[in-house]
């Protein structure tokens, strides 16, 4: 349909009937500005106004969506304007099918993008070594895109005669040192896909297999031990369903209370001191490092990783040292032992930072 046509035919009806457009209008029962933007060509007619404006000048709709009065010379032209309109609203329909599978082509080409980054992106492995001259304890490495964290704590058999450790990884292409420390208590490395000072993320999965730990002795000699890593997590579940074991609703102890800046500031104001504080009338002894925040209590400590792509809160048996459960806070995900304390747990700990900052 030609809308600037069918206007001036509007506009030649109405003048012929010697008629303002505030006039037509109140004719109409529509307002004068309608009639103004039918006549500009602005603004299409619908059905109801089709068949007032046929009725009021007594024309046929044909006449009106061709734009002029029937004649001989456009006789069959008024005749096959019911589908030349259907001929462009079919043509219509054609342009929005099209447009919508290419916005469902680049619906499935994000979704297919995000599933081949994310999909496995975050793996969790504890850390073992099968031998008797060491014995692993609190052993993990996770591996997300852009990080890997990797600590364990040690004891050593002949701590006594150790010079030095050396972690490494062998392959194909030779032997790549992690580090080396006379730190023989435990070992702490974050590493990052932009820099890869450690880790080559590339051959992750055969550095996995072949990671060792070196000892050498004051006498000079040496011992290589195989770390062992164990798959205990991996975000490969395209649909998360509730586990009542693991997924454990925590509750708000305090709107006002924003953990992550709560956390940020004490790693600012409170970066590697070790002080105590009295909360509920019991002491707790809180130390800040560059690696966690810890609350030590009579029996327990509960330390705070935080992480780029998981925040760790890890609870431990103040005497033996055992962990009962390490649990991902950003996830709500319990990555090993027992976690159903930790929600009292969790909510001590930021009842105690809470009462430091105040």
């Amino acid at each position: 349909m030609d809308s600037d046509k069918i206007g001036k035919f509007l506009k030649h009806l109405r003048e012929e009937k010697q008629l303002s457009q505030n006039e037509l209008a109140e004719k109409l029962y529509v307002s004068r500005t309608l009639v103004n933007k039918w006549e500009r060509g602005k603004a299409n007619l619908t059905l109801a106004n089709l068949k007032v404006i046929s009725e009021y000048f007594n024309i046929s709709v044909d006449e009106i969506l061709l734009g002029e009065r029937e004649n001989k010379n456009n006789k069959e032209e008024i005749s096959n304007i019911k589908y030349k309109i259907y001929n462009e609203n079919n043509h219509l329909r054609k342009k929005i099918k099209i447009f919508l599978f290419i916005v469902l082509l680049l619906v499935i080409a994000f979704l297919f993008y995000f599933f081949v980054t994310f999909y496995n992106s975050v793996e969790i492995y504890t850390v073992d070594a099968n031998s008797n001259l060491v014995e692993i304890t609190n052993g993990i490495l996770i591996k997300t895109r852009d990080k890997i964290y990797f600590r364990f704590e040690s004891n050593f058999e002949k701590s006594d005669l150790m010079k030095e450790i050396t972690i490494f990884y062998e392959l194909e292409d030779g032997r790549k040192l992690i580090c080396r420390s006379n730190n023989f208590d435990s070992v702490f490395i974050n590493d990052f896909y932009k820099t890869q000072e450690y880790f080559d993320f590339s051959k992750f999965n055969k550095i996995r297999d072949n990671l060792y730990m070196e000892i050498k002795y004051k006498d000079d000699s040496s011992s290589t031990i195989k770390l062992s890593l164990y798959r205990d997590y991996v975000n490969s579940n395209i649909f998360l369903w509730p586990n009542k074991k693991n997924n454990i609703n925590r509750e708000v102890i305090d709107d006002k209370f924003s953990e992550d800046q709560a956390f940020k500031d004490i790693y600012e104001n409170y970066n590697n001191q070790h002080f105590q504080i009295k909360y509920n009338n019991q002491e707790y002894e809180i130390k800040v490092t560059d690696e966690y925040i810890a609350v030590d209590s009579q029996d327990k400590i509960i330390r705070y990783y935080e992480d780029l792509s998981c925040n760790l809160l890890i609870k431990s048996n103040k005497e033996s040292m055992v962990e009962e459960y390490i649990y991902d806070i950003g996830n709500d995900f319990c990555i090993d032992g027992d976690c159903q304390e930790f929600n009292p747990d969790y909510d001590l700990f930021k009842q105690i930072l809470k009462n430091l900052e105040e």
